[in-house]
């Protein structure tokens, strides 16, 4: 479950040298919204596993 939105966090364009400087700024900010998402998924497991009864492997989406 959490692997998934993690894999979708390490997969970011790579392209351009500006964004080096960029890269600490936007994994902090994506560190933080991933352990956001993990906490909200924690919170609400119960009403997660209900809705997986009747849609399995069913998540919340990721925003990133």
């Amino acid at each position: 479950m959490m692997y998934i939105a993690f894999s979708a966090l390490s997969q970011q364009s790579r392209d351009g040298e500006s964004r080096h400087n960029n890269d600490a700024l936007n994994s902090n900010e994506s560190l933080i919204r991933f352990k956001a998402y993990e906490a909200a998924c924690e919170k609400y497991k119960d009403q997660i596993i209900e809705i997986q009864k009747y849609m399995p492997g069913w998540m919340p989406p990721f925003n990133r």
